[in-house]
């Protein structure tokens, strides 16, 4: 099942920050959002001018926040260095992340490398951010919905590798330029 111009239009808000994260590639990224849009039904989509919809691009986001675009040469210089410019993870169980108004459906990560390059951008950022949990958003659904999804296990034990991104303001997305891995 492909998205409809309704569902990639709810997707495309801009952030108010920039990031970084990994893509996940095909043919895993097109099982997760079919997946996704075959359980979860439109109705249980929470919309909003400043919420996505369904997720149209699985990813996993290594940091969120970082108010200076102009950090991005220093993060991957420092990424480089450490040798987790290149990340590798393994989906977990389903579970959700609770925010005012709405809940958001996840697949858990599991992954050390991951860990590693967001404490590495959250000194260079100097950020006080919340706990990290490595994720693949699936959805932003109605309080409540994502509760008849949580320890799913459809996608336990998949894996992923891919650079690191870095996604500015507006999500135009910049493959870091290191070389080395980590996983």
């Amino acid at each position: 099942m492909t998205l409809t111009k309704y569902q990639i239009n709810l997707n495309k808000a801009k952030h108010d920050y920039c990031s970084t994260q990994v893509n996940i590639k095909n043919p895993l990224a097109k099982q997760i959002t079919d997946w996704t849009l075959n359980n979860v039904p439109k109705e249980d989509i929470h919309t909003s001018d400043d919420i996505k919809g369904y997720e149209d691009e699985p990813h996993c986001t290594v940091f969120y926040g970082i108010e200076d675009k102009n950090l991005k040469e220093s993060i991957d210089k420092q990424l480089k260095w450490e040798g987790v410019n290149v990340l590798s993870g393994t989906l977990d169980i389903m579970d959700k992340f609770e925010q005012d108004g709405n809940d958001v459906l996840i697949i858990k990560v599991d992954g050390l490398g991951f860990r590693v390059a967001h404490n590495i951008i959250n000194s260079i950022t100097d950020t006080a951010g919340k706990d990290y949990q490595p994720h693949v958003t699936l959805a932003y659904v109605k309080k409540g919905v994502a509760d008849k999804f949580l320890a799913n296990d459809t996608f336990k034990g998949k894996q992923f590798e891919g650079p690191v991104l870095f996604c500015d303001k507006n999500e135009n997305k910049i493959t870091l330029k290191s070389k080395r891995s980590h996983d």
